[in-house]
This record gives C-alpha cells, structure tokens and sequence, in this order.
C-alpha cells in the first residue's frame, strides 16, 4: 500500500499542462520587468505551449523551463535592445515561426 509520502510526491510532479501555465506566469514577470523599462511585452497564445513542450522533463519539472526561456527569450531580447534597437524599443513580440521561438522588437 502506498504511503502518504508517496502521494505527496506523485502530486507534485508536474504535467506538460502545468508546464505551460507555469510559461505563462514566467512570460507575464517578463512582461513586467519590462513595462518597468517602458517597454511592452506581448506573445501568441501558443507561446507558453510551445515553452512548456520544449522544456518539458517529469526529472526537472520547471527549472528546464526557466533555463529556456532565459536562453530562448530573454538573452535574445536583451541582444535585440541592446544591439538592433540601442535601446530605443517601445515593443515586443514574441511569435512562433513554424517550431522556433521569433522575437522582433519595435
């Protein structure tokens, strides 16, 4: 028979579906960090899907998700400000092209 320790521990394991509210929450931080900056973040409603398939690990549960997005996301929209826009981006998108992650600022 199974402990309560152990249904403790299957509960808390997270599913994809999770995964990908988990997305939208890290996305929505994003978001507000940015608007912190004056810039506007939004993204496709298959983003956080997307994020949440990509990442998904029974293992790791959210940390790979985090580390992605930080890769995927948020490295890429640094280099974009800093480098195409020097500083000077009012928004951001974040859409899926096919199976990769486009983020173009304005």
């Amino acid at each position: 028979s199974s402990s309560a320790a152990d249904a403790c521990i299957s509960c808390n394991r997270l599913s994809e579906d999770n995964g990908t509210g988990i997305a939208a929450v890290l996305l929505m931080a994003l978001k507000s960090a940015l608007s912190d900056r004056g810039i506007s973040l939004s993204w496709d409603y298959a983003v956080p899907g997307y994020l949440a398939e990509k990442s998904y690990s029974i293992t790791y549960g959210a940390r790979n998700l985090r580390r992605l997005i930080r890769r995927e996301i948020e490295d890429v929209i640094a280099a974009k400000l800093v480098d195409e826009m020097k500083g000077k981006a009012k928004s951001v998108n974040i859409s899926l092209a096919g199976e990769e992650l486009s983020i173009s600022a304005e």
